[in-house]
């Protein structure tokens, strides 16, 4: 489900990409959530290929329905290059011929969470233009914290 949201990603900046992916994958994000919102209660799995773009996509919105400050947000995102290194693919490579793509600059993350900002308010209010109701949202964020 959620590897068509990347399939056009290009070599272009990954904040370009991930304003993108959120615009124009809308429906295929809002099934991700929903899929979260609707499971039993346990835990649900997230994953992609390397657990950086589409997972981290999702991973911000989780974060920002948390109620996740921004700032903590992006310094959560910014290891992610260092965590996927491990990879016995990666490890291979030179640093000068790891794709952009591949990293993530805490900047990436700035400006696709100043998007959000600019055009919807917050996170949650992206959220809602997907289609999901303040009481999915608020059971979503319930699922998240542990009180």
């Amino acid at each position: 489900m959620i590897q068509e949201m990347t399939e056009n990603f290009n070599t272009v900046s990954m904040d370009v990409n991930y304003v993108n992916t959120l615009e124009k994958e809308k429906r295929f994000i809002a099934k991700v959530l929903k899929v979260i919102h609707d499971s039993e209660e346990g835990c649900v799995l997230l994953h992609c290929s390397a657990g950086k773009d589409r997972t981290g996509l999702i991973a911000i919105l989780l974060l920002g329905i948390a109620g996740v400050d921004y700032q903590d947000i992006i310094t959560n995102y910014e290891p992610s290059f260092a965590n996927i290194s491990h990879n016995p693919r990666v490890k291979k490579m030179n640093m000068r011929d790891v794709p952009p793509m591949m990293l993530s600059n805490y900047t990436f993350m700035q400006k696709t969470l100043k998007h959000i900002d600019y055009k919807y308010g917050s996170i949650k209010d992206y959220v809602k233009s997907l289609g999901l109701i303040h009481s999915e949202i608020n059971q979503i964020r319930n699922r998240l914290i542990h009180r």
